[in-house]
């Protein structure tokens, strides 16, 4: 028998909107499911409604033969948000991820010996006297899901909780989710992330508030796969069934050094290694900066008690450029971009748009947001009207434009951003997370800037979604001739539509410059985990002298070049 199960579920929302529809779902003891979807799919209305904290309109829900009635929250299901702060009650971080057990009453010998084992499980302990509101949002996902886990719960239901991550955390994640799972600890990963989706047991695909598809990673991907856009392969994966299919079998098809070494068998011999070329290097001249960051020095708290965060930081963001940055949590990424907005001034040093510090344009009475428009990590933060059309047309209207020109902005920026128009009129507490992230896209796009800021613009998207963006984004630069300036927690897949990137860590600029230049050639300060599995593959034959040439840079072009080279070791077969 299922330890949880699901039968004939419904909910609708006041609106009219059906977001769960007839659905059914078993898990046993022990499982480790990723729940995929594109977004408004109904993935966290059945989250919520696993939880308690909605009320089916039919249908039934079962945890260990007990039914989950609804109107409260079951505690035996444990619950992660995809907005961690909308977890994290107190002002201290061990305070927070105690305070359930505390509410329950538990003793405080035991209290205090729970939350140092979960905050050691998952490497925060260095985090424990920290006031959350002053963490990243990567800290602050890990101490929510911190504070989840220390309830000890019998089904553990997470949504998106590596979404603000870098890559360490999201392997501590996955690996205390796996231990957790060999525990008998029954869980349901909400993930757009495929290469996640691919560590569990089974995916499960909802669509329309429906379940579409429930199989096993190999056979979800596999060569029945019917190529909808959220059963893309990844990267490893697709390669994966190419080598299959010669004969050679890899017993894990999403770590790259089994992968390896199924190339080493089918090409036997390796040549003599050569030198490693970068990929091209995109962007190599650009008339000026547009955005300049002079000396920075900036720190939370007092100075000198270990919250100094920029320490004499040097950057130049090339004019026309599509600029990327990434880092750890806790560099300090999303800080360089509101302090490149103006929201935040630096203790030391200049922050110049081109070539006149922010300070002069605001003392003249310029408005910085009309000329450098930033998204939001967390979208939440800067939607805030009735309606969608209205929190679009928000900034054109404070720009003081007539209501034809706010109509014609509004209906462009949904078109760049790939929004519907069609929910213009709803609500903004009626969107789904994703739905949120291009409403809130769509906004500063409608606000027609000269740069444009985006903190993680792709976190909450499904990964057609994902792509979709890149494409749009360069698309948008070169018809607009604008600068976009990005923040990222790892390199994405789509890293060719970028040209210019800079490495932040510990206070300051490693390396920065053209794209192909120093992500993939000997200047590369950023470690080789940050970079998708298509570049650290390449990279890695190279070394080994399996691959000549240049890296390549787009990985659709990487896949079919790496498929060419298994082809010259005989004819087992087309390539799928």
């Amino acid at each position: 028998m299922p330890f949880l199960e699901i039968r004939s579920l419904s909910f609708t929302y006041n609106r009219g909107i059906r977001a769960v529809d007839d659905l059914s779902l078993d898990a046993g003891q022990g499982e480790l499911i990723a729940l995929a979807g594109p977004n408004a799919a109904g993935k966290s209305t059945l989250a919520l409604l696993m939880k308690g904290m909605l009320t089916p309109d039919s249908g039934s829900i079962t945890v260990g033969g007990q039914k989950v009635e609804g109107g409260g929250p079951n505690l035996r299901v444990g619950i992660l948000f995809s907005n961690p702060e909308n977890q994290i009650v107190t002002s201290v971080v061990e305070e927070d991820i105690a305070f359930s057990l505390e509410v329950a009453a538990c003793p405080s010998e035991n209290i205090h010996r729970k939350v140092h084992a979960v905050m050691e499980e998952l490497g925060i302990e260095h985090l424990g006297k920290r006031m959350p509101h002053l963490l990243s949002g990567g800290e602050q996902q890990m101490v929510a899901l911190a504070g989840v886990l220390v309830q000890e719960p019998e089904v553990l239901i997470l949504d998106e909780p590596t979404t603000f991550l870098d890559p360490d955390g999201k392997a501590a994640v996955l690996s205390v989710l796996r231990g957790l799972a060999s525990r008998g600890k029954t869980i349901i990963l909400i993930t757009h992330d495929m290469n996640e989706a691919c560590r569990s047991d089974r995916i499960v695909l909802m669509e329309k508030g429906r379940i579409v598809r429930d199989e096993t990673p190999r056979s979800f991907f596999g060569p029945s796969s019917d190529g909808a856009d959220m059963a893309r392969a990844p990267f490893l994966f697709g390669l994966y069934r190419v080598i299959r299919d010669r004969g050679v079998d890899i017993s894990d098809p999403m770590d790259l050094d089994d992968v390896f070494a199924a190339f080493r068998t089918l090409l036997k011999k390796s040549p003599i290694p050569a030198p490693l070329e970068p990929a091209p290097p995109g962007v190599t001249e650009r008339p000026g900066e547009v955005l300049g960051f002079s000396d920075i020095r900036f720190g939370y708290g007092l100075s000198g008690k270990g919250t100094d965060l920029f320490r004499g930081l040097n950057l130049g963001v090339p004019e026309g450029s599509f600029s990327l940055i990434c880092g750890n949590n806790g560099s300090g990424k999303s800080t360089l971009l509101q302090m490149g907005n103006g929201l935040i001034e630096p203790d030391q040093g200049i922050v110049a748009f081109q070539g006149v510090p922010l300070t002069v344009l605001r003392k003249k009475g310029i408005s910085i947001p009309a000329r450098i428009s930033l998204l939001f990590q967390n979208p939440e933060r800067q939607l805030f009207s009735d309606t969608v059309f209205d929190d679009i047309a928000f900034g054109p209207r404070n720009l003081g434009l007539g209501d034809p020109e706010v109509q014609r902005r509004v209906l462009e920026a949904c078109e760049w951003a790939g929004f519907p128009p069609d929910i213009l009129d709803r609500p903004i507490y009626a969107l789904s997370g994703g739905q949120l992230r291009k409403a809130a896209i769509a906004g500063v796009l409608a606000m027609d800037p000269r740069v444009l800021i985006l903190d993680e613009p792709t976190d909450g998207l499904d990964p057609s979604s994902a792509v979709e963006f890149y494409r749009r984004a360069a698309d948008f630069r070169k018809a607009r001739g604008i600068t976009l300036f990005v923040a990222a927690h790892r390199i994405p897949d789509e890293v060719h539509a970028v040209d210019h990137f800079s490495h932040l860590e510990k206070g300051f600029i490693r390396s920065s410059g053209p794209v192909g230049r120093v992500l993939t050639g000997p200047e590369r300060t950023l470690p080789e985990r940050f970079l998708p599995d298509h570049l650290r593959l390449q990279e890695k034959l190279h070394r080994e002298g399996f691959l000549q040439g240049e890296i390549e840079l787009d990985s659709a072009r990487a896949r079919e070049n790496l498929l060419h080279l298994i082809k010259g070791t005989g004819d087992p077969g087309p390539f799928r």
